[in-house]
């Protein structure tokens, strides 16, 4: 089930970042909240991914 989850996560984020970067792409007039979007995901992505690194290099 957390498995389950955390990828419809990663689809919903997936799905936003489309969206938002079709936004920005468009030449939309005020892209500020798109780029919170993009920027936020890939914070999200780089604690996801550090922690994985840590865990896989801890055993």
């Amino acid at each position: 089930m957390k498995r389950i989850l955390f990828w419809l996560f990663v689809l919903a984020l997936a799905a936003l970042n489309w969206a938002a970067l079709h936004d920005i792409l468009k030449g939309e007039p005020d892209v500020w909240l798109e780029w919170t979007t993009v920027v936020i995901s890939v914070a999200l992505l780089g604690v996801w991914a550090g922690r994985r690194i840590v865990q896989n290099n801890n055993g």
